[in-house]
């Protein structure tokens, strides 16, 4: 299927069926994409049919995904203008969130996605009519006028924040990290080793293969602590970093506390 065929307006889905969560963790493999104000992880994926839910939560366990049923708002169907190959993405929106939680469905899942949409059509939305609508669940972020140079100032220089060297240091030493990303709503949790890293504008990461990628915008991500844990009777170092309102937006942790110590001082240089 030619995905510019598909989809041209986003599809409202009736997500308050009893099967509709079920039938998208069955739509097979996916990119499954999670952000909050500060911080943005993507990984590929299969739900494979796993779904466990509660009276308010809901849970993916192979993938890592879950989230408050409670404050789901809506669901839509559309095209992602940066995703060309893929003929769709299924936009959980959540109250209080500012960006979606999304699975973009690859070219081998399109015929799953079409039936997906044909079974759970509400109706068609308008882009725009979208945008007002979600602006309408959430307090947009709009920083003041002295902020907005500060910002910019951050990502011409991503390389000062800390979590830069600290990222750095796990490319250069193979390290792999437990990786959990958290909204009001949701909390996504992955297993990142990074290969490659990039700093032009943000902090990027991926693996290897460019199955994991973790992006942090320097800007508005605001404090850095470096502890340690013991969990399960294992020693692990902790990197917590909050945002800008001082929700914890990020938490790395592996195993050992030989890095801690370098990693406090990278905090301590930068100020975080």
């Amino acid at each position: 299927m030619d995905p510019r065929h598909f989809l041209p307006v986003p599809i409202r889905l009736r997500h308050s069926r009893a099967d509709f969560l079920e039938r998208l963790s069955s739509v097979g493999p996916l990119c499954l994409r999670a952000k909050n104000l500060a911080v943005e992880l993507a990984a590929m994926t299969d739900p494979g049919g796993a779904m466990l839910s509660s009276e308010d939560a809901c849970w993916f366990p192979s993938s890592g995904l879950s989230f408050d049923h409670a404050r789901l708002a809506g669901v839509h169907a559309l095209r992602a203008a940066q995703l060309t190959r893929y003929p769709g993405v299924v936009e959980l929106d959540f109250v209080g969130e500012r960006h979606p939680v999304g699975f973009a469905i690859p070219p081998d899942g399109a015929s799953a996605l079409v039936k997906l949409v044909a079974d759970f059509c509400e109706g068609e939305c308008e882009h725009e009519r979208l945008l007002e609508w979600r602006s309408a669940i959430v307090q947009q972020f709009e920083p003041c006028g002295c902020c907005k140079a500060s910002i910019d100032l951050k990502r011409a220089h991503a390389d000062a924040h800390p979590l830069a060297p600290i990222l750095a240091d796990a490319v250069q030493g193979g390290l792999e990290f437990h990786c959990r990303v958290t909204g009001k709503s949701f909390c996504y949790e992955r297993f990142i080793q990074p290969a490659k890293i990039d700093l032009n504008g943000a902090i990027t990461v991926n693996d290897m293969a460019s199955l994991v990628i973790l992006r942090i915008d320097p800007a508005l991500l605001h404090s850095v602590q470096v502890g340690t844990a013991v969990i399960d009777r294992e020693t692990r170092t902790v990197v917590r970093a909050h945002d800008l309102l001082g929700n914890e937006a990020l938490v790395l942790s592996l195993p050992g506390d030989e890095h801690a110590q370098a990693w406090r001082r990278y905090c301590a240089v930068a100020g975080a």
